[in-house]
């Protein structure tokens, strides 16, 4: 199946605030899903999705039923199952082979929810660039196929967590640079580093993991 466009939207049913909203930068184009309660956060922001997926055990049944009878794409999935809705989400994207996928409402609500959301990139490998946005950081997940490689906001805060053991780590653009290093998962060795440079580079060889942007000094100031 071909891409709708080259980035999609993911809504989950997390906490979804203003700031997030704004890092998005959420378009006409972009192909927007909604995870079961992330129908929510789509209503709100008067935006139409495209595909709903889930078992909606956490959606306002009036809401499915208003987004379905406009006759939005909808995939039911069982209450009992051995992967959680978000999970079964980006692999229906990976069928129809986006380049980017953006995702919304992770954090907040449950911990063990918030944390599971967080370690979906861990999983798998996969085609698409993958990115995850809530009210403090705007994190991209790097691995040997997706570096990061863009401009950064000067005095930045940023953090490279990894969510598996990672090698070969290079950085530029950091205050407190890295060449080839190898990270544990639990290591604090990728804490707070500073932006000093406009041009970020974060490059690896084997692993994957988050790497962090934290906006909130930022936009205090």
């Amino acid at each position: 199946m071909e891409a709708y466009n080259s980035r999609a939207i993911v809504f989950a049913n997390g906490e979804l605030g203003a700031r997030a909203v704004k890092r998005a930068g959420i378009k006409k184009s972009d192909f927007i899903v909604c995870v079961d309660g992330g129908l929510e956060h789509a209503f709100s922001l008067d935006i139409k999705p495209h595909l709903l997926i889930g078992d909606f055990d956490s959606a306002q049944a009036e809401n499915v039923k208003a987004a379905s009878d406009t006759g939005i794409d909808r995939i039911t999935h069982p209450t009992d199952k051995d992967a959680s809705d978000l999970e079964l989400a980006l692999e229906e994207l990976q069928q129809r082979k986006f380049n980017e996928v953006l995702l919304l409402g992770i954090s907040g609500g449950r911990t063990d929810h918030g944390l599971f959301n967080w370690m979906l990139p861990a999983l798998k490998s996969r085609a698409y660039r993958l990115r995850l946005i809530d009210e403090t950081v705007d994190a991209h997940v790097v691995n040997r196929v997706h570096p990061f490689k863009s401009t950064v906001q000067l005095g930045c805060i940023i953090s490279l967590l990894p969510l598996r053991e990672v090698a070969g780590v290079t950085t530029t653009g950091l205050e407190y640079p890295l060449s080839g290093a190898s990270i544990k998962p639990g290591s604090t060795v990728g804490l707070s580093n500073v932006v000093c440079e406009k041009n970020v580079t974060i490059e690896l060889t084997n692993g994957v993991l988050l790497m962090m942007i934290n906006y909130k000094p930022i936009e205090q100031s």
